[in-house]
């Protein structure tokens, strides 16, 4: 059923991340035993004043605690006049998985704050897919095209689309592509992004050609059923790519140490 992935083109993630920013006030090793009570007190003592930076590393270190106590205070630093704050917290909404989060996240859609900054609008996009709740469809899917700022942002919202696995995913992907001139033959822009995500949702690819995707869609829509897990990527690295940008920050630090174990045995071999 899988066909043959044609993406070597395929470029998933936004840029590599900020070298790491100043250590957090509060180590790693005593996070994991802060009470929600306790990270809320934290948070509403630390989230004041303009010492951005310790704002941020707070937020990065408990917004991600699932309560929903936290992810109120966390959503507050959105409204924060610097940018590196609200980052850390659409980051910290995007991870916490408290069924809160996603609520908060909701509430955004219309914040011109955020999805007026192309940095911002990065994040909360894929912080909306990161859930992948269907109750995001709507806001990643309307007016994608006429109002994004930019291909990073109709990259975020379409990879995030492919995430939330759900047929309306699907139906919203067709549509974009039906706007985009489908019906006539004309290739949407971020073609190789509404591959992947229909790829990893239901297993097919029909390459660049509109109308193979139409017809396929006309065929099977009716009967069509989204699996639990996701269909993989036959090509090896358009796979890492994917599951590296939907890893927790937790799964990333995995990641980094098996990757170095890897060369260390590598070179020592």
């Amino acid at each position: 059923m899988l066909n043959t992935l044609l993406l070597a083109s395929f470029c998933l993630l936004p840029q590599d991340p900020p070298e790491p920013g100043p250590e957090p006030e509060v180590e790693q090793t005593e996070v994991d035993n802060i009470s929600p009570k306790e990270a809320i007190a934290l948070l509403k003592e630390g989230l004041g004043g303009k010492d951005y930076a310790a704002q941020a590393a707070l937020l990065e270190n408990l917004g991600m605690i699932p309560d929903k106590g936290v992810v109120k205070e966390v959503a507050k630093a959105l409204k924060s006049k610097d940018q590196t704050v609200q980052l850390a917290a659409l980051t910290a909404l995007r991870f916490n998985t408290d069924s809160t989060a996603l609520k908060e996240l909701t509430k955004q859609k219309k914040n011109k704050k955020i999805i007026d900054v192309e940095e911002l609008a990065e994040e909360y996009y894929y912080a909306l897919g990161q859930h992948g709740d269907k109750k995001a469809i709507d806001i990643l899917a309307s007016g994608l095209y006429s109002g994004a700022k930019n291909s990073k942002i109709i990259r975020a919202r379409l990879l995030s689309l492919g995430h939330i696995r759900h047929i309306d995913s699907c139906e919203a992907l067709m549509g974009l592509l039906k706007s985009r001139g489908g019906k006539r033959g004309h290739s949407m822009g971020q073609m190789n992004e509404f591959r992947t995500a229909m790829a990893v949702l239901t297993g097919e690819d029909k390459g660049k050609n509109t109308t193979d995707w139409i017809q396929w869609w006309n065929d099977v829509k009716k009967s069509l059923e989204i699996s639990e897990e996701e269909w993989p990527l036959e090509k090896r690295g358009a796979q890492r790519q994917w599951q590296t940008l939907w890893a927790t920050p937790q799964e990333k630090e995995e990641m980094r140490k098996k990757a170095q174990e890897k060369k260390k045995e590598k070179e020592e071999g």
